[in-house]
């Protein structure tokens, strides 16, 4: 597996958030988060499109990545998705990372 976290970092470093995307999709819980870590180095449209998306994945792990990634490449469109994961987020490492998300996304565009 140490090879498919190698290649997701490389293609977080590169912006490649196409090839990211395909990771999200895996059964493995690990690629699902280390895809969605990578994808909060992009500052892109469609890496934060594919973040939201991933905001009520069924792993808290996963919801933890997602959440630390919006904080840094979140906008203010993303507040209503994460207010209403927050709402019903039962992970209290995850609440706290939807909050601090929520703090980092207002006012930015």
């Amino acid at each position: 597996m140490g090879g498919k976290l190698e290649k997701i970092r490389h293609c977080g470093e590169k912006g490649k958030w196409e090839k990211l995307e395909s990771f999200t999709k895996s059964s493995d819980a690990e690629i699902r988060a280390a895809a969605y870590e990578a994808l909060g180095n992009i500052p892109k449209d469609e890496s934060n499109n594919i973040l939201i998306a991933g905001i009520a994945d069924p792993q808290p792990s996963v919801r933890l990545a997602v959440a630390k990634a919006l904080a840094r490449v979140g906008t203010d469109h993303n507040e209503e998705q994460i207010k209403h994961q927050l709402a019903a987020e039962t992970d209290a490492g995850v609440q706290a990372a939807l909050r601090e998300a929520m703090i980092a996304v207002r006012g930015k565009r």
